[in-house]
């Protein structure tokens, strides 16, 4: 008896033991969903497109991500011309008339957003440039040159004419040799033009 008295003790204790030392493990897996980038607004600018505009696709989408990429499609005419932000159009071979479309995706590196696109037509060959009026038979005119910005690109001569005519000493004194000289160099330059 004694025997199995010891048995039952030493069984007790490797139970108790065994109860005190066991773990319990459980695993739990939390996955981020990832959604894709979301194309929230796109557009060209300038605004007024010529064949010679280097034009600008902006892109503004939402993602959580932080490494994301946007890539860039060009179509003129439905041809494929060029994968940059911007685009020279005069390199593309752009005409006035002609159809330019900007296709964006943007990419967080595990997914693509929706393609959104931007398209214009390219108003005309090329911006007005600046020019230069002279006013003939005006000696001793006021000139004022006008800001180019103010005029959006264009600069004026104004100016006002002197009676030379008029019987008056001063101005017949104003035709003389440096009014002659004068008269010349702008006929030159009107003529250059």
């Amino acid at each position: 008896m004694r025997v199995l008295m010891f048995l039952l003790f030493f069984l007790t204790l490797i139970t108790q033991v065994s109860a005190e030392t066991s773990e319990t493990s459980a695993k739990v897996s939390l996955y981020v969903k990832n959604d894709p980038p979301v194309i929230t607004s796109i557009s060209l600018s300038p605004e007024a497109i010529y064949r010679d505009s280097i034009v600008r696709c902006t892109v503004a989408y939402v993602d959580e991500l932080k490494e994301n990429r946007v890539f860039y499609e060009w179509e003129v005419n439905g041809i494929y011309a060029g994968s940059q932000e911007a685009i020279d159009l005069e390199s593309a071979g752009a005409k006035a008339g002609d159809s330019v479309e900007c296709l964006a995706i943007a990419f967080d590196g595990a997914y693509n957003s929706t393609p959104a696109s931007a398209s214009s037509s390219v108003v005309q060959n090329s911006a007005a440039s600046g020019f230069t009026k002279t006013v003939l038979g005006a000696l001793g005119a006021d000139v004022s040159l006008e800001s180019l910005e103010r005029q959006q690109g264009l600069g004026s001569i104004t100016g006002f004419a002197v009676n030379e005519i008029a019987g008056s000493e001063q101005a017949k004194s104003s035709l003389g040799l440096l009014g002659l000289s004068m008269l010349a160099v702008m006929l030159l330059a009107v003529l250059s033009v």
